[in-house]
């Protein structure tokens, strides 16, 4: 069963999760409660309660500025990490690839880099990965999804498409490149790490 259809039985709340995929996809981004009423389009009374439930369980954190109330992701929650890549399986890019997997071909494996992950800011001189795509793609059906979340970031994603066994050689030659995005951790978005011989 896909990421995306998965959490929908796990989580007893369709809004909780709805509000989790946003609150946790651009972490360091502040909202305030009608902002996320318009984002998940429910009703206020709904999403006030669920970020009541949320701010109990110490994923969400809540502060009061100029008589609003702003939610934000809880950077010291144990489970921030593990909720910020649920957020980013299920929603946006990579709950877009889920959706699609069928039409971008063969895809082993989706990683992101870190600082893609939560969107950390990024000088003029960018020049890092920020995913690697393996497997054996259609590119334009990709390049559509990848441009959807440039709009949504105002930036350009830096990404790069390698089937398996290219990845492999250049893993075993320690090819620079590859060692620099694995040297930072990268988030498996879509299929298993553990293909990767």
């Amino acid at each position: 069963m896909r990421a995306v259809n998965s959490f929908k039985y796990l989580f007893t709340s369709g809004i909780r999760l709805s509000l989790i995929q946003e609150i946790f996809y651009f972490p360091g981004e502040m909202h305030y409660v009608r902002e996320l009423t318009r984002l998940i389009k429910t009703e206020i009374n709904a999403v006030r309660r669920e970020l009541a439930n949320l701010v109990k369980s110490g994923l969400v954190v809540s502060e009061s500025r100029s008589n609003k109330i702003y939610y934000q992701a809880n950077y010291s929650s144990p489970l921030f990490q593990d909720m910020v890549t649920l957020a980013h399986k299920t929603h946006g890019l990579g709950g877009d690839i889920h959706k699609s997997l069928n039409k971008l071909g063969k895809i082993n494996l989706v990683f992101y880099s870190r600082n893609f992950l939560t969107n950390e800011a990024r000088g003029d001189n960018y020049d890092k990965v920020d995913i690697i795509i393996v497997g054996q793609v259609i590119l334009p059906e990709l390049s559509e999804l990848i441009k959807k979340e440039e709009v949504l970031r105002g930036y350009e994603v830096n990404y790069m498409v390698m089937e398996q066994s290219e990845l492999n050689i250049r893993r075993q030659r320690r090819d620079p490149f590859i060692i620099d995005f694995y040297i930072n951790y990268p988030v498996v978005i879509c299929g298993e790490y553990a293909k990767i011989t």
